[in-house]
């Protein structure tokens, strides 16, 4: 793999590949993007994966296995390959929107490993939830990878559907 660096050797605006390890690569991408987010990506990818190659095993499959030309030789690839899209799907939708509108809520301090709310913690600790722990400074430039921005006034916005969303709590 090959990523763009500045070298010191290089001219003023001169752009120069070397090449780099695929783990550093990786751990790099690990370090963009909360733990909780990752975990739920990979499972809708992973789940996703796994329909979509059965649903083509069945439909290369149905033939040698011999089932019967009805119902299920029909549709059974499409009942096995659209669960994904039908509950997958919306269910990691739903889960990231819960996630930013929790973000929001928490002006940013949430835990990276569950989303546990912790603005009522120290700024830095162990989450009780999990058990991991959090740094809402440093966690805050994961939290960005998800959308969520911090004005100068340090509270938390973010792009939830589509359209900006400003949180405030109404003065008491």
């Amino acid at each position: 793999m090959w990523m763009k660096v500045c070298h010191p050797s290089a001219s003023m605006g001169a752009v120069v590949y070397a090449p780099v390890a695929m783990s550093s690569a990786v751990q790099a991408a690990k370090q963009v993007f909360p733990p909780v987010m990752r975990r739920g990506l990979w499972w809708l990818l992973g789940l996703t994966t796994f329909m979509g190659l059965a649903a083509v095993a069945w439909v290369v499959l149905r033939e040698p296995l011999g089932v019967p030309r009805g119902f299920a030789y029909r549709y059974g690839a499409l009942f096995v390959g659209l669960p994904p899209v039908v509950v997958l799907l919306p269910w990691w939708w739903l889960r990231t929107r819960w996630i930013r509108r929790a973000l929001l809520e928490s002006q940013g301090r949430l835990c990276t490993h569950c989303a546990y709310d912790v603005s009522t913690l120290d700024p830095a600790g162990t989450c009780p939830e999990c058990g991991k722990p959090y740094d809402i400074e440093k966690d805050k430039v994961l939290w960005e990878a998800v959308g969520a921005r911090y004005g100068a006034d340090g509270k938390a916005t973010a792009s939830v559907s589509g359209s900006r969303v400003d949180e405030q709590k109404p003065s008491n």
